[in-house]
Order: structure tokens, then sequence, then C-alpha cells
């Protein structure tokens, strides 16, 4: 009987309830219909961002194929190059035979000799006279080597063209696998 009376007691005592909130009237729901509309303008931004994303990147399928019979950008080199191939690797005789490949091509080398060291890793094409390195790019190209190796760098008074430093990786230059060279 003591467990009853005892619950019976919790039952009827009092519960302290949380605060009555009092209702925010009609500042809060202007406050709510504000935020609504808030954020259905932001999801209609989004949903046209989305969309000028899409339509950039994706085509339509409508695209127009313009044909041009002559290349848009015509840029020859008008002049021979005049060069300097040195040897950055310590193979002997390696910078003649570098320097007479383009030679051949109807370029004139300056200067062909031993760069300040022979622990060049990796062989570097330098364009000394224009910034989208065409002359380095089209003495890559008659070596046979990849035009990452061609970089941009002036040098003040220099009297050549493009510098070809030779580094130990030389043998990527594929004229030096053509049959004559080998």
């Amino acid at each position: 009987m003591r467990q009853n009376k005892s619950m019976a007691k919790r039952n009827t005592s009092k519960r302290t309830s949380a605060p009555i909130r009092k209702s925010p009237g009609n500042k809060g729901k202007l406050y709510e219909t504000f935020m609504g509309l808030g954020l259905w303008i932001l999801g209609l931004f989004n949903v046209v961002l989305i969309a000028s994303f899409v339509m950039k990147h994706m085509g339509t399928g409508n695209e127009q194929v313009i044909s041009v019979s002559e290349p848009v950008i015509t840029r020859t080199i008008e002049n021979k190059i005049s060069f300097e191939v040195l040897n950055g690797c310590g193979i002997p005789g390696i910078a003649a035979k570098f320097a007479t490949k383009l030679e051949d091509a109807g370029h004139q080398p300056k200067e062909v000799g031993n760069f300040d060291n022979f622990n060049m890793p990796q062989t570097i094409i330098f364009d000394r006279q224009s910034q989208n390195r065409l002359n380095g790019l089209k003495v890559a190209e008659l070596l046979g080597l990849p035009a990452t190796a061609v970089v941009y760098q002036a040098k003040n008074g220099s009297e050549v063209d493009v510098s070809v430093i030779l580094g130990k990786d030389y043998q990527k230059a594929t004229f030096l696998r053509e049959p004559a060279n080998q």
C-alpha cells in the first residue's frame, strides 16, 4: 500500500510546465513570410546559375560550324633563327650533333660549346626573342623535343634568338632515332 500512496502523491503533485510563450502576432508572421520569400528567391537564383553553367559547358547541338580556308592567325618565322647549343649533360660531341641538325634546316649557329656545368637534368630551349615562343617551338619541332621544354627568357645583349641547353634527357630528341643519325 505504501507504494500506491507514494505513487498517488507523485501523480497528484503539481507539475511545472514550460513557460507559456506569447504568440508572435503579426510581426512574427511578417518575418516568416519575408524569410520564406527570401529562400524562394535564393533558390530561383541558384537554378538560374546552374542552368547558365550547364548551357555554357554543354552545347545545345545548334552551334554553327565555321570553316576557314586559311588559318585565322598566320604568323611565320621570316628569317633564319640564330641559335646556340650548349652541352649541359657532359656527353662529348652531342652539342655539335644538335647544332648540325639545326644548321641543316637552314638556321644559323652562333655558338656551340659547353654549358657552365654538366649537371642539367632536363633539356631546356630558351626563346630569347619571341614572348609567344615561336622561335623556340620551331627549334623544338626540328629537334623532336616536346614543346614543354621551351620557355621564354629574354637576355640583354643576346645575339641569338634561341639557346638550347642539352640536359641528361637529350635522348628525347626524336631526330637522334632517325637512321642517318645512328
